[in-house]
């Protein structure tokens, strides 16, 4: 099995990157191929939302080669990132959702719009 990690950071002195690396470490454990990328996306995602496309698109071009298995979103952020990526890869994905994180953006209409598609 090999997984594609999509996350803002691995210090575990975040949330986020606490939940990351904790999990990447029990992957491995398990025996599973982990691939981890580092997203220094601005978490002020709604404003950046077209660019979403052209940055899965760069992701997929990276990991294309390594036979992955499955895409693990951790960031809500880039949930879109992680649907897109699932589509040209034609791989299943599953994001991760970390309390409050979970609905920031659903109150704004566009942004809104595409984090519940994502979340179906």
């Amino acid at each position: 099995m090999k997984i594609l990690v999509l996350t803002s950071t691995m210090d575990v002195k975040s949330g986020w990157g606490r939940y990351t690396h904790d999990l990447i470490k029990t992957l491995e454990a398990q025996g599973i191929q982990v691939f981890v990328e580092n997203i220094s996306f601005p978490l002020s995602w709604k404003r950046n939302i077209l660019l979403s496309p052209f940055l899965a698109l760069r992701i997929y071009f990276k990991y294309r080669s390594k036979g992955l298995n499955v895409i693990h979103c951790v960031v809500e952020p880039f949930a879109l990132i992680a649907k897109i990526l699932s589509v040209i890869s034609q791989k299943p994905y599953l994001i991760t959702l970390h309390g409050t994180y979970s609905i920031f953006f659903l109150p704004n209409f566009i942004s809104g719009h595409l984090q519940r598609y994502t979340y179906r």
